[in-house]
Protein backbone atom coordinates (compact mmCIF):
# COMPACT_ATOMS: atom_id res chain seq x y z
CA UNK A 1 0.00 0.00 0.00
CA UNK A 2 1.62 3.28 -1.04
CA UNK A 3 1.61 6.27 1.45
CA UNK A 4 1.39 9.78 1.24
CA UNK A 5 1.95 13.03 3.02
CA UNK A 6 -0.98 15.74 2.58
CA UNK A 7 0.57 19.59 2.51
CA UNK A 8 -1.78 22.51 2.66
CA UNK A 9 -3.08 24.89 4.50
CA UNK A 10 -7.28 24.74 4.18
CA UNK A 11 -8.52 21.92 6.40
CA UNK A 12 -11.42 21.47 3.88
CA UNK A 13 -8.74 20.33 1.19
CA UNK A 14 -6.97 18.77 3.41
CA UNK A 15 -10.11 16.39 4.77
CA UNK A 16 -11.23 15.91 1.07
CA UNK A 17 -7.97 14.91 -0.39
CA UNK A 18 -7.75 12.46 2.28
CA UNK A 19 -11.18 10.70 1.78
CA UNK A 20 -10.65 10.59 -1.70
CA UNK A 21 -7.18 9.09 -1.21
CA UNK A 22 -8.27 6.60 1.35
CA UNK A 23 -11.51 5.44 -0.54
CA UNK A 24 -8.80 4.26 -3.44
CA UNK A 25 -7.02 2.02 -0.53
CA UNK A 26 -3.87 4.67 -0.16
CA UNK A 27 -2.62 4.85 3.33
CA UNK A 28 -2.74 8.57 4.08
CA UNK A 29 -0.09 9.17 7.26
CA UNK A 30 -0.52 12.57 7.88
CA UNK A 31 -1.26 16.35 7.12
CA UNK A 32 0.77 19.15 7.75
CA UNK A 33 -0.60 23.17 7.11
CA UNK A 34 2.77 24.71 6.69
CA UNK A 35 5.95 24.01 5.38
CA UNK A 36 8.61 24.17 8.49
CA UNK A 37 5.89 21.01 10.15
CA UNK A 38 5.85 19.45 6.34
CA UNK A 39 9.59 19.16 6.69
CA UNK A 40 9.71 17.26 10.08
CA UNK A 41 6.41 15.11 9.04
CA UNK A 42 8.83 13.71 5.83
CA UNK A 43 11.82 13.32 8.20
CA UNK A 44 8.94 11.49 10.61
CA UNK A 45 6.81 9.66 8.20
CA UNK A 46 9.22 9.00 4.92
CA UNK A 47 6.16 9.11 2.83
CA UNK A 48 5.42 7.79 -0.69
CA UNK A 49 4.20 11.11 -2.07
CA UNK A 50 3.46 14.39 -0.76
CA UNK A 51 0.34 16.03 -2.12
CA UNK A 52 1.82 19.70 -2.13
CA UNK A 53 0.68 23.42 -2.18
CA UNK A 54 2.76 25.77 -3.49
CA UNK A 55 1.51 28.79 -1.07
CA UNK A 56 1.78 27.71 2.35
CA UNK A 57 3.25 29.66 5.24
CA UNK A 58 6.38 29.36 7.17
CA UNK A 59 8.75 27.92 4.42
CA UNK A 60 6.97 28.22 0.68
CA UNK A 61 6.18 25.37 -1.50
CA UNK A 62 8.85 25.24 -3.94
CA UNK A 63 11.17 25.65 -1.16
CA UNK A 64 10.12 22.88 0.98
CA UNK A 65 9.89 21.15 -2.77
CA UNK A 66 13.67 21.20 -3.35
CA UNK A 67 13.99 20.28 0.05
CA UNK A 68 12.47 17.04 0.02
CA UNK A 69 13.91 15.89 -3.27
CA UNK A 70 17.16 16.47 -1.84
CA UNK A 71 16.33 14.92 1.52
CA UNK A 72 17.59 11.31 -0.19
CA UNK A 73 14.22 9.90 0.57
CA UNK A 74 12.68 8.20 -2.45
CA UNK A 75 9.89 10.31 -1.77
CA UNK A 76 7.74 11.93 -4.77
CA UNK A 77 6.08 14.95 -4.98
CA UNK A 78 2.71 16.03 -6.49
CA UNK A 79 1.80 19.93 -7.09
CA UNK A 80 -2.27 20.75 -6.30
CA UNK A 81 -2.47 24.39 -6.92
CA UNK A 82 -5.48 26.69 -6.90
CA UNK A 83 -2.82 28.35 -9.50
CA UNK A 84 -2.92 27.59 -13.18
CA UNK A 85 -0.35 25.54 -14.59
CA UNK A 86 0.77 28.50 -16.62
CA UNK A 87 2.04 30.34 -14.19
CA UNK A 88 4.01 27.35 -11.92
CA UNK A 89 3.88 23.82 -14.08
CA UNK A 90 7.21 24.72 -15.19
CA UNK A 91 9.09 26.06 -12.13
CA UNK A 92 8.01 22.83 -10.14
CA UNK A 93 9.12 20.41 -12.90
CA UNK A 94 12.39 22.22 -12.65
CA UNK A 95 11.99 21.70 -8.61
CA UNK A 96 11.75 18.46 -9.05
CA UNK A 97 8.27 17.93 -8.55
CA UNK A 98 6.38 14.41 -10.56
CA UNK A 99 3.32 16.46 -10.92
CA UNK A 100 1.40 19.42 -11.28
CA UNK A 101 -2.34 19.69 -10.83
CA UNK A 102 -4.80 22.60 -10.34
CA UNK A 103 -7.21 22.33 -8.03
CA UNK A 104 -9.89 22.83 -10.09
CA UNK A 105 -9.35 20.28 -11.65
CA UNK A 106 -11.60 16.70 -11.19
CA UNK A 107 -11.24 14.02 -8.84
CA UNK A 108 -10.46 11.89 -11.66
CA UNK A 109 -7.66 14.06 -12.48
CA UNK A 110 -6.34 13.82 -8.86
CA UNK A 111 -6.29 9.72 -8.83
CA UNK A 112 -4.17 9.36 -12.69
CA UNK A 113 -1.78 11.92 -11.09
CA UNK A 114 -1.18 10.22 -8.04
CA UNK A 115 -1.34 6.92 -9.65
CA UNK A 116 0.82 8.19 -12.60
CA UNK A 117 3.40 9.24 -9.91
CA UNK A 118 3.66 6.10 -7.51
CA UNK A 119 3.83 4.03 -11.05
CA UNK A 120 7.39 6.16 -11.77
CA UNK A 121 5.40 8.45 -14.47
CA UNK A 122 5.45 12.02 -14.93
CA UNK A 123 1.97 13.99 -15.20
CA UNK A 124 2.14 17.16 -16.17
CA UNK A 125 -0.65 18.97 -18.20
CA UNK A 126 -1.26 19.58 -21.75
CA UNK A 127 -1.18 22.85 -23.23
CA UNK A 128 -3.83 23.87 -25.66
CA UNK A 129 -2.61 25.29 -28.66
CA UNK A 130 -5.91 26.21 -30.19
CA UNK A 131 -5.26 29.98 -29.20
CA UNK A 132 -5.80 32.77 -31.42
CA UNK A 133 -2.90 34.51 -32.56
CA UNK A 134 -3.31 37.88 -30.87
CA UNK A 135 -4.37 36.20 -27.25
CA UNK A 136 -1.17 33.93 -27.73
CA UNK A 137 0.92 36.72 -28.23
CA UNK A 138 -0.03 38.39 -25.11
CA UNK A 139 -0.18 35.33 -23.49
CA UNK A 140 3.51 34.94 -24.18
CA UNK A 141 4.58 38.01 -23.32
CA UNK A 142 2.82 37.58 -19.76
CA UNK A 143 4.51 34.18 -19.38
CA UNK A 144 7.83 35.98 -20.21
CA UNK A 145 7.23 38.38 -17.27
CA UNK A 146 6.35 35.71 -15.22
CA UNK A 147 9.64 34.23 -16.41
CA UNK A 148 11.83 36.22 -14.96
CA UNK A 149 10.37 36.21 -11.77
CA UNK A 150 12.09 34.52 -8.78
CA UNK A 151 10.39 31.69 -7.09
CA UNK A 152 10.47 33.67 -4.13
CA UNK A 153 9.46 36.99 -6.23
CA UNK A 154 6.49 35.22 -7.50
CA UNK A 155 5.16 34.58 -4.19
CA UNK A 156 5.30 37.49 -2.77
CA UNK A 157 3.79 38.89 -5.76
CA UNK A 158 0.99 36.25 -4.54
CA UNK A 159 0.75 37.76 -1.63
CA UNK A 160 1.05 41.24 -2.46
CA UNK A 161 -2.06 41.08 -4.98
CA UNK A 162 -4.12 39.40 -2.13
CA UNK A 163 -3.95 42.27 0.13
CA UNK A 164 -1.34 41.20 2.24
CA UNK A 165 0.67 44.02 4.53
CA UNK A 166 4.83 43.85 4.08
CA UNK A 167 4.85 42.83 7.74
CA UNK A 168 2.36 39.77 7.02
CA UNK A 169 3.97 38.60 3.78
CA UNK A 170 7.47 38.80 6.04
CA UNK A 171 6.22 36.56 8.97
CA UNK A 172 4.16 34.12 6.50
CA UNK A 173 7.45 33.76 4.83
CA UNK A 174 10.24 33.91 7.13
CA UNK A 175 11.90 37.34 5.67
CA UNK A 176 12.78 40.44 6.77
CA UNK A 177 9.84 43.31 6.08
CA UNK A 178 12.41 44.72 4.54
CA UNK A 179 13.29 41.94 1.88
CA UNK A 180 9.67 42.13 1.02
CA UNK A 181 9.98 45.70 0.05
CA UNK A 182 13.35 44.83 -2.40
CA UNK A 183 11.44 42.28 -3.30
CA UNK A 184 8.23 44.14 -4.31
CA UNK A 185 10.52 46.85 -6.03
CA UNK A 186 12.10 44.11 -8.26
CA UNK A 187 8.30 43.13 -8.89
CA UNK A 188 7.68 45.93 -10.39
CA UNK A 189 10.65 46.87 -12.51
CA UNK A 190 10.75 43.36 -13.82
CA UNK A 191 6.89 43.76 -14.89
CA UNK A 192 7.06 47.20 -15.52
CA UNK A 193 4.36 48.24 -13.54
CA UNK A 194 4.07 51.17 -11.52
CA UNK A 195 0.94 50.82 -9.14
CA UNK A 196 -0.60 48.13 -7.54
CA UNK A 197 -3.80 48.67 -9.31
CA UNK A 198 -1.52 47.62 -12.31
CA UNK A 199 -0.24 44.68 -10.41
CA UNK A 200 -4.02 43.35 -10.03
CA UNK A 201 -4.73 43.51 -13.13
CA UNK A 202 -1.73 41.56 -14.56
CA UNK A 203 -1.92 39.20 -11.60
CA UNK A 204 -6.15 38.99 -12.90
CA UNK A 205 -5.00 38.37 -16.55
CA UNK A 206 -2.70 35.54 -15.53
CA UNK A 207 -5.35 34.05 -12.88
CA UNK A 208 -2.95 34.04 -10.02
CA UNK A 209 -6.20 35.57 -8.23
Amino acid sequence: MSSVLIVDDHPMIQLAVRSILEREGYEVLGAADNGIEALAKLKELTPDLVILDIRIPRLQGLEVMRRIVGSGLNTKVLVLSSLPAAVLARRCMTAGASAFLCKKSGLQDLLHGVKSVLDGYSYFPVYDESIEEEAFASRVYDDQMLESLTDQEVMVLQYLVAGCPATEIAEQMLLSTKTVSTYKCRIQAKLRIKSLMQLQDFAKRNSLI
